[in-house]
């Protein structure tokens, strides 16, 4: 159903658009552990997809089987599901924030075209997406305000948007919690939730009967996001929807062929979160480790700082030049090859950050093998790590992760850098001394508006880096009028408006003008 008020025309999007759900379509008993059927009654029964039968959408399938008819069969989301127009969309009861649920298989431009064309959001300049910890996760104060003050710092002052799995839980819990706090001062703040569907009984209800008891695994929707993308696989509870919010990201950067930069953040987190992050490597995304936050961004952190000697002597090697890809038996050898001293403290390292969640030893194999795949050389310009006992700033690291990164791609594809998109970040971030080394340095020609920016941001150790990158100053605030008698330089007061925009800096610029006039 969609809820009244601002969005009662989604459904004409929604048709347009063609966004479907999925929902399961036979009833096969999931047995718990330690009872059989005949223990369990038909009314705590449910099946593979943790569905009670009745809340199965049989009306929908009239013509499907309601039951299955072959007891020990397995439930398989591609035989056992099937899809429909999507039945809920609208707004978070207590927020009003927009949701809708959505086909896990549903086009990532389709949704990036509801976002911008129906919800009229605002285009973003970054992209932050916070992943990790949830059940485990636990910073100290310090570490928390720390963490938090460079997270809101380099998201909000930069226009970004903030993407999280959207559970009130853990990390995610953490930076609703510091948007709620920073509402005041930036009501335009962009959070978006992409998660996945029923696992919210608030959400639920507007579609399925259900208890008010909850369920083991089912988890809050986080309320202070502002937007919510619900990925519905057929499945009720749990948390994996592949690699959609990756491929999501990247449709949302090149929306009208921007190509806004993406990052990610790492905290804490265990076996998925490695999954999550060799998704984002493998389509170029730049990765940032939080040390000191627990698991899997300490054990990574720890061997990108203890193989960084290795990797820069295989570097000149032609042979590692390319990424090695772990699904080719010949690069696992490799791999296996440059990283086998190491192979033994890894291993135990992986087993450590696994303890809670039984693992068979082929998931302790994947996960060994996506580990070195994040070590290996040609993947070390997209991956960073930042200590929260380090002195440099956390939106530094983002920023030259990001810069890096493009200057990666600029040199394998052979396509310039954006030179004046990054600008306007460390404009934003204030960061000189990344912009200094990595976009600015040999460059002597950087348009005029960016100058402009600085003055108007108050950024002085840019504007002093402009001027000793020998910008004619006097072309910028004064034009030569060759037309008059005298021939002189004139102020160009329209520059001067643009930059004393408000009351306050207008009156003086107008007493200035007259002081100018009268001598």
């Amino acid at each position: 159903m969609c809820h009244n008020g601002k969005f009662e025309d989604w459904s004409q999007a929604i048709n347009r658009l063609n966004i479907k759900r999925r929902t399961c379509t036979t009833f096969i008993p999931k047995l718990d552990k330690g009872h059989d059927k005949s223990q369990q009654s038909q009314k705590e029964l449910k099946c593979c997809c943790n569905r009670l039968k009745r809340e199965h959408s049989w009306d929908l399938f009239e013509n499907e089987s309601s039951s299955s008819d072959k007891q020990d069969s397995e439930w398989n989301a591609g035989t056992h599901t099937k899809i429909a127009l999507t039945n809920a969309y609208g707004r978070i009861p207590e927020t009003g924030a927009p949701y809708i649920r959505c086909d896990v298989d549903t086009k990532p431009e389709t949704l990036v075209e509801l976002m911008f064309k129906d919800w009229k959001m605002r285009e973003p300049r970054l992209i932050m997406c916070i992943i990790g910890g949830a059940k485990y996760f636990k910073l100290n104060e310090r570490l928390e305000k720390e963490f938090i003050k460079g997270i809101i710092q380099a998201a909000l002052i930069a226009d970004g948007w903030i993407i999280t799995s959207g559970f009130k839980t853990g990390v995610v819990k953490l930076v609703g919690d510091a948007i709620y706090e920073n509402k005041l001062t930036n009501p335009k703040s962009e959070i978006i939730a992409v998660g996945k569907y029923n696992v919210d009984k608030k959400v639920q209800k507007s579609v399925l009967p259900t208890s008010n008891q909850k369920r083991k695994g089912e988890q809050e929707l986080e309320h202070n996001h502002t937007h919510f993308l619900l990925l519905d696989d057929g499945m009720l509870l749990g948390y994996d929807t592949g690699d959609y919010r990756t491929r999501l990201v990247k449709a949302i950067s090149h929306y009208k062929q921007s190509d806004v930069p993406i990052v990610i953040i790492v905290v804490e987190g265990g076996p998925d979160t490695l999954n999550t992050i060799y998704n984002d490597l493998r389509c170029e995304i730049p990765v940032v480790l939080i040390d000191g936050s627990g698991r899997l961004p300490n054990l990574l952190s720890k061997f990108l700082t203890r193989t960084k000697s290795l990797i820069d002597e295989k570097m000149d090697e032609k042979e590692w030049k390319g990424i090695l890809d772990i699904n080719d038996i010949d690069s696992k050898q490799k791999l296996l090859q440059i990283f086998h001293n190491y192979e033994e403290e890894i291993r135990a390292g992986l087993v450590e950050i696994t303890k809670g969640s039984k693992k068979s030893e082929k998931e302790m194999d994947d996960m060994f093998y996506l580990f070195l795949y994040t070590l290996q050389p040609s993947l070390r310009a997209n991956i960073k790590s930042f200590s929260l006992d380090s002195d440099h700033d956390l939106d530094e690291t983002i920023f030259e992760a990001i810069i890096e990164a493009r200057q990666k791609k600029s040199l394998e594809t052979h396509e310039k850098v954006n030179r004046e998109q990054l600008l306007q970040l460390a404009l934003a971030w204030d960061c000189i001394e990344v912009a200094k080394e990595h976009i600015i340095k040999n460059n002597s020609e950087e348009k005029e508006n960016l100058f402009l920016k600085a003055l108007e941001l108050d950024r002085p150790t840019f504007v002093n880096t402009f001027i000793k990158l020998n910008f004619d100053l006097p072309t910028i605030f004064y034009q030569y009028d060759d037309q008059s008698s005298n021939k002189q330089w004139k102020l160009k007061w329209n520059r001067l408006r643009e930059l004393y925009s408000d009351n306050d800096k207008r009156k003086i610029c107008q007493e200035r003008y007259k002081q100018t006039t009268q001598t």
